[in-house]
């Protein structure tokens, strides 16, 4: 069975340069967790928390890398046009388009009333950056004549 290559078109590619960005700065951010460990090992190696903190900072880490590795493979299948890589990059922009939406909601709808902190204006200007290209992963990659270019390829 022979098939043909087809160039990806724009969009597709620009989908897949988002997960790259989104797969580095989610990397970064556990190689700065990483080293937020190991400083905070070395300096409260004495207290008692500090293994309970190590283990959830551990499993946060975790976390991080493996979503990271999933952008990135997600990318990568997205050049291919495989339809699995489609499914995961839609998956990826719909977490990551909630989370916008959830960090939006807690800026301006708090818990307790007038509780405004200092970081949430921070949140405030970041979540676009998230609602945006998480929106733009969850609808484009559906769009009937997007869909229809992705091939369920043989396992080789």
């Amino acid at each position: 069975m022979e098939i043909e290559k087809t160039e990806a078109p724009m969009g597709v590619k620009f989908s897949a340069g988002l997960l790259v960005i989104y797969g580095t700065l989610v990397g970064l951010s556990a190689v700065v967790g990483t080293a937020i460990i190991i400083l905070l090992g070395l300096r409260i190696h004495t207290r008692s928390g500090w293994l309970s903190t190590s283990l959830f900072f551990s499993l946060y880490l975790f976390v991080l890398s493996a979503f990271s590795v999933a952008c990135f493979r997600a990318a990568t299948g997205l050049y291919q046009s495989r339809n699995w890589a489609r499914y995961c990059a839609v998956g990826i922009g719909t977490f990551v388009l909630a989370l916008g939406v959830f960090i939006l909601e807690d800026a301006y709808l708090p818990a307790r009333p007038g509780s405004f902190h200092g970081d949430d204006g921070f949140a405030v200007l970041m979540s676009p950056f998230m609602i945006g290209p998480g929106l733009w992963l969850a609808v484009y990659l559906n769009l009937p004549h997007v869909s229809r270019g992705f091939r369920k390829l043989p396992v080789e």
